[in-house]
């Protein structure tokens, strides 16, 4: 409010230290480079009369305050966060102006105000400035990112087989802080722990969520079924005979794998070794199951062998035989009644039970010609089955001679030319004859 006009002029004095920017001293707005107390002298130029005033310029220096807070962390379920500046100078008038910035790049939203939402981790500085004196504060803190998720390890504990009828599903071995599981599947019940349990085969799922940071993860884990149960066949090659008395039966089992076996008789009487494996040997006719076992699955297949059985005897039939005699020294066995079939379909052979005697070749006849009384078997033997038979037939011995009595000595003298003998107290009958031979043999 100094005078003002053509006819005045003005000085600007510092009256104590201070500084005035050379050239405005003059000018009604000086320009003061230093605190401390200015005097303006006003002269009027038409009668040099002169007005005086001070003003004192002060310092002001004090810059505002600029507290960013205590930041935060960033995570799955706050994907943003709002700083807290508001301990910062504030005076509602507009006196102080505010200033967020961050990462390169990173969005922020209100960053002119005292509490803006940011995204991005990273370290935020917020700058205050006093409007008044332009003095200015910044402060800084950071926000930190927790957005790990679990790392989800799941271990199946196998496959489904014909013995295993529940897999477990394991994911202890997930990694995280405070870990909340849930799985899914077509055969698996509502689970929240680390391990379930599946009963059929399929895809199945965990979702693992860790409830520090709200952070999640899903797996899927496939559950398998082995339940192919073998096909087997038996085989009975052979028969029992008399002369195979054991025969062997086996089986075989597809696909191919390591297998056990079992055979069990349907006679439980009936006799069976080496039962537990694919090649068993029985002794009885009957029906015998054989049971496959895959090892792998624990599938069984089964199959039913019969084994039959050879053992009728053949007919021996030694018939009967002439005795012999002094007239027939030699008597042929009839066996022509035994069993008969194609040639070497059968075998003979005779042998003498008490000293007999039969012609050397014929011994494997069925009619052989034997030199000796006595008893004779015939052994039948069916050379398909080994089964034999046996007769016997007795040859009689009538080489006994019959009683001569030729009666006492009689004699020949001077008055009788002949004599009459005696012979009847020799054997008599209708098979005898008789006839005396002198001593020359002659009749």
């Amino acid at each position: 409010n100094s005078s003002q006009g053509p006819n005045y002029t003005y000085l600007w004095v510092p009256v104590d230290v201070g500084q005035i920017e050379a050239g405005t001293e003059t000018t009604l707005n000086p320009v003061i480079l230093a605190p401390g107390t200015y005097q303006l002298v006003v002269t009027d130029t038409t009668n040099n009369c002169f007005g005086t005033d001070e003003v004192v310029v002060s310092i002001d220096t004090v810059a505002p305050v600029a507290e960013a807070g205590v930041g935060g962390e960033l995570n799955c379920t706050d994907p943003s966060l709002t700083l807290d500046g508001s301990a910062s100078s504030q005076d509602g008038s507009g006196q102080y102006t505010y200033q967020w910035t961050g990462p390169v790049g990173a969005p922020i939203q209100n960053a002119t105000t005292l509490m803006p939402t940011v995204s991005v981790p990273g370290w935020y500085h917020l700058t205050v400035i006093d409007t008044d004196n332009g003095c200015s504060a910044t402060d800084s803190v950071e926000v930190l990112e927790n957005s790990a998720t679990p790392q989800i390890v799941v271990d199946v504990s196998g496959e489904l087989t014909c013995v295993v009828d529940t897999v477990q599903l394991d994911a202890s071995a997930t990694t995280g802080v405070q870990l909340q599981y849930a799985w899914a599947g077509p055969c698996v019940g509502q689970s929240d722990q680390s391990t379930a349990l599946a009963t059929c085969p399929g895809t199945y799922s965990v979702t693992v969520t860790d409830l520090s940071n709200g952070c999640a993860d899903s797996m899927q884990v496939a559950v398998t079924e082995n339940v192919t149960s073998p096909s087997v066949q038996a085989f009975a090659p052979d028969e029992i005979t008399c002369s195979v008395t054991c025969v062997e039966v086996s089986a075989e089992a597809t696909p191919a794998a390591t297998y056990t076996w079992q055979w069990t008789p349907l006679d439980p009487n009936a006799e069976i070794m080496h039962a537990d494996s694919s090649v068993a040997t029985v002794c009885t006719p009957g029906g015998y199951t054989v049971v496959a076992t895959d090892v792998s699955n624990g599938c069984t297949g089964s199959a039913l062998v019969g084994v039959s059985a050879n053992t009728v005897p053949p007919v021996a039939d030694a018939g009967m035989a002439e005795p012999i005699t002094c007239a027939e020294p030699t008597s042929m066995l009839d066996g022509s009644g035994s069993s008969q079939g194609a040639p070497g379909a059968y075998s003979y052979q005779w042998v003498p039970l008490d000293g007999g005697a039969i012609q050397p070749g014929d011994e494997t006849s069925l009619s052989p010609t034997v030199l000796a009384p006595g008893t004779y078997q015939l052994i039948v033997t069916n050379n398909q089955n080994g089964c034999t038979a046996t007769d016997e037939v007795v040859v009689a011995d009538e080489t006994w001679p019959p009683l001569a009595e030729a009666g006492p000595d009689a004699q020949i003298g001077c008055l009788d030319d002949d004599t009459l003998l005696d012979g009847s107290a020799s054997e008599s009958g209708p098979t005898i004859s008789y006839t005396w031979l002198d001593a020359a043999g002659m009749p």
